[in-house]
C-alpha cells in the first residue's frame, strides 16, 4: 500500500459562525497537494471533520495513511475506539452523524492511524494547516446545508414546520443576531443607539442595528423600533 502523511486542521469564527478548513498531503516527504475551502456557517468540530474527509476522499486507492491533527475530538474517538459504539448504535445521540458517517467510511477504506499534535508548537505542518484553514474562512463561498437544516445536530424538522421554515428563509429582510451580512457574509454584530432627540418628522427611533466590521454595511430591524410616549 502507498504510504502517505496527512496534516488536517479546522477553525470557525465565531463558533458557529464562517468556517474553514485546510489539509497538506505528504508523499515521500515532499508536500503532493494542499486542500482548503470554507463555509458560511458551520462549527470548530464540523471543520475538523471535515478537512480530514476531504484529504482522505482525495486518495485514488487505499493507503496506510498517518493522519495528524490538534484537535482531540477528532482523534480520540478512533484512538478510543469510541467509533465502534457509535456505529453499532447508528450514531445516535452523537452529533455530526452525517460526517462521522463519511469519515468511517474512509476509515475503513484505507489503513490510518491518528495522531495528536498540539497546535501552535512550531509544527510547519501543522502551522501551514491552520494558514490554509483562515484561506477557507475567508473565501467561506460554500454552505455546510446538513448543519444549517438541523441533521448535523441529530435534530429533525417536523414535516408540517418545513413550509413556514421556507417561507422564513425567503423573508430577504430579516436580520436577526447570528445572522450574516448579505453583501460579503461576514457575521453581524449588534451595536445600541445613543439616546437622541427626534426630528420633527419622525415618530419612533432604533435601540439597536446591525452592523459588518468587514464592510460596514449597516441594517436596521423592525424589531429594534421604538415608539416613544408624547411628553
Amino acid at each position: 500500500m502507498k504510504e502517505v502523511t496527512i496534516y488536517t486542521d479546522g477553525g470557525c469564527h465565531p463558533n458557529p459562525g464562517v468556517g474553514g478548513y485546510g489539509a497538506l498531503l505528504i508523499i515521500n516527504g515532499k508536500v503532493h497537494q494542499e486542500l482548503y475551502g470554507g463555509f458560511r456557517k458551520t462549527t470548530n468540530n464540523r471543520m475538523e471533520l471535515f478537512a480530514s474527509i476531504m484529504a482522505l476522499e482525495v486518495l485514488k486507492e487505499p493507503c496506510r495513511v498517518k493522519l495528524y491533527s490538534d484537535s482531540k475530538y477528532l482523534i480520540e474517538p478512533f484512538n478510543s475506539e469510541w467509533i465502534d459504539g457509535w456505529k453499532t448504535r447508528e450514531f445516535k445521540k452523537v452529533k455530526n452523524p452525517d460526517l462521522w458517517k463519511r469519515l468511517l467510511a474512509q476509515y475503513e477504506r484505507h489503513k490510518i492511524d491518528f495522531i495528536w499534535v498540539k497546535g501552535h508548537a512550531n509544527n510547519t505542518h501543522n502551522e501551514r494547516c491552520d494558514i490554509l484553514a483562515s484561506i477557507g474562512i475567508n473565501k467561506h463561498d460554500l454552505i455546510d446545508e446538513n448543519f444549517e437544516n438541523g441533521i448535523s445536530q441529530n435534530i429533525f424538522i417536523k414535516t408540517e414546520n418545513i413550509k413556514n421554515l421556507e417561507k422564513t428563509k425567503k423573508k430577504e429582510n430579516l436580520i436577526k443576531k447570528g445572522d450574516f451580512c448579505k453583501k460579503c457574509m461576514y457575521p453581524l454584530i449588534v451595536r445600541k443607539t445613543k439616546p437622541k432627540k427626534l426630528e420633527n418628522i419622525k415618530h419612533y427611533y432604533y435601540e439597536y442595528y446591525f452592523w459588518c466590521r468587514k464592510c460596514q454595511t449597516l441594517y436596521h430591524t423592525d424589531d429594534a423600533k421604538r415608539y416613544p410616549k408624547n411628553p
